[in-house]
């Protein structure tokens, strides 16, 4: 699924596998800071952990950043892009 993106800007697409979602992003050379709308997941809490390019400084060419967090479809998960990076995210649902 499309979630967030402008043409030759950045783009954010899901995918669902059993009760798990995935994440992926990229924008072009332009560093940003994105809130994702979750309006996507169904009802209840899910643990997120996204994985994103730390730096894209040829010294330090393979830092990751790694963030968590708990969101419902009512939240935004935010994201840090760098320039010419992107992102991965699992969200997982928590248990009732």
């Amino acid at each position: 699924r499309f979630v967030a993106g402008e043409p030759g800007e950045y783009i954010v697409m899901a995918r669902r596998h059993g009760h798990d979602w995935y994440l992926g992003g990229i924008t072009n050379w332009t560093e940003r800071q994105i809130d994702l709308p979750l309006g996507f997941l169904p009802s209840g809490e899910f643990s997120a952990k996204v994985f994103g390019d730390g730096s894209m400084d040829e010294s330090k060419p393979n830092a990751v950043t790694i963030t968590e967090g708990k969101f419902g479809r009512d939240g935004k998960l935010p994201c840090k892009l760098a320039a010419g990076g992107g992102f991965v995210a699992v969200l997982k649902p928590n248990e009732q």
